[in-house]
């Protein structure tokens, strides 16, 4: 497994990311009316979201073709 700083750059970009996303949706104000029930909520699917991201990162480290 490679780690050198020019294949450090992707692992940095999908971390930014998710951590923008999840700020999004902690952070984003909905109006206070009534609404349908969620059948997922939004921190469920913010973890699954993390979980893919992680998987793809380890997946590409281990498996990855180096250019």
């Amino acid at each position: 497994m490679d780690l050198s700083p020019r294949r450090r750059w992707p692992t940095y970009l999908y971390l930014g990311l998710c951590i923008a996303l999840m700020a999004a949706l902690n952070f984003q104000e909905w109006p206070s009316r009534e609404r349908p029930q969620r059948v997922f909520s939004r921190g469920f699917v913010m973890i699954c979201v993390l979980v893919v991201v992680l998987e793809l990162i380890l997946l590409n480290q281990l498996f990855g073709h180096p250019v």
